[in-house]
């Protein structure tokens, strides 16, 4: 994330945008590795919605989204940021990418996630895979198990939702 660069382009664009009295919105993708209460205050600003990338566990995440230089992309993620974010008032949710050598793990991965807190997780196929037979089925027992999580959620109280998922693999 080049925050200087991405500053500035929002600041500019919307500067444009209410020169021309037009509504604009940001979306910013990101793993937040690099998002701290400051970058939070400008996102609130300008009211961006933050979606960030987390697939799971941290086994998951640091084999389908490897670190470089020896960093742990789990622990620098913003895994364990959930207050910070959830305090600043920027929305925000999670993207969960599914793969499908990891398909029959969609349950402990999302209920993983939604036990950090996060409560909009926007779940998508891996793209760019061919999906085997096999793999669909263990993602579609996978699938099973996240209803029953989420009835049971739901049943408590709990405001998590699961979105997206729209397109077969």
């Amino acid at each position: 994330l080049e925050w200087p660069t991405v500053q500035k382009t929002i600041r500019y664009a919307s500067s444009l945008a209410h020169q021309q009295d037009i509504n604009i919105d940001f979306i910013l993708s990101s793993n937040g590795i690099k998002i701290t209460p400051d970058t939070l205050s400008v996102l609130k600003e300008f009211d961006v919605k933050l979606e960030l990338s987390l697939d799971g566990t941290p086994e998951t995440q640091r084999k389908f989204r490897p670190a470089i230089r020896r960093r742990d992309s789990y622990l620098e993620s913003h895994a364990t940021h959930y207050e910070l974010i959830k305090s600043s008032g920027v929305r925000h949710e999670i993207l969960m990418v599914i793969h499908p050598n990891n398909s029959h793990e969609f349950d402990a991965n999302f209920q993983h996630i939604s036990s950090l807190g996060w409560r909009n997780i926007h779940a998508m196929f891996g793209q760019g895979f061919l999906w085997s037979k096999e793999q669909m089925v263990n993602f579609s027992q996978s699938l099973l198990r996240v209803g029953t999580y989420l009835n049971k959620q739901w049943q408590m109280g709990d405001d998590v939702v699961l979105t997206h998922l729209q397109t077969p693999p």
